[in-house]
């Protein structure tokens, strides 16, 4: 992170109970970050598959539309069905926008530690007193915003909550 790794940070920290905060804090992160990437892939290959299987159905429903043969209204039936299933799947889960939404997640994340780090690195120049004081306000502020970003993540996993990615 040029000039200010964690491990030295830490190690920086005025006090042993700082330095666990800050820990604890990068923790949090890190466990939001991988969770929200796998979640991330997933939505990514979800609507990509579905983006091109549906219409890909829905050309072989008008193609067989136009056969008069008794197996194919069997396989219009099975087609139509898959279609109305994977339109279901789709409209529910909205891979996109749950695509986008925790896209934007992960950038804020990498931003929220891009700042924990510059800003304790700025603040151990002060003085042990001051620094202890204001590193413990700061870390306490880093962790609210943490919780917001968090539970936003939570609520993207419940289909009916998914209207988080619009905001």
């Amino acid at each position: 992170m040029g000039g200010f790794e964690v491990e030295d940070l830490q190690e920086r920290l005025p006090d042993e109970f700082l330095q666990r905060v800050y820990m604890k804090l990068l923790k949090r992160c890190s466990y939001h970050e991988l969770h929200a990437t796998n979640e991330k892939n997933i939505y990514r290959w979800l609507g990509y598959t579905l983006n091109v299987i549906i219409p890909v159905i829905s050309a072989l429903i008008a193609f067989l539309s136009g056969k008069s043969a008794e197996e194919t209204k069997i396989w219009l039936a099975i087609l139509s069905l898959s279609l109305a299933i994977l339109a279901v799947i789709n409209s529910t889960a909205k891979p996109s926008e749950r695509y986008i939404f925790l896209a934007h997640k992960l950038i804020l994340l990498h931003d929220w530690k891009f700042d924990l780090n510059l800003k304790v690195h700025k603040l151990l120049q002060l003085e042990k007193e001051d620094a202890v004081n204001k590193i413990g306000d700061f870390l306490e502020k880093k962790n609210i915003q943490m919780s917001e970003i968090g539970f936003d993540l939570a609520k993207n996993k419940m289909p009916e909550n998914n209207n988080n990615a619009k905001k």
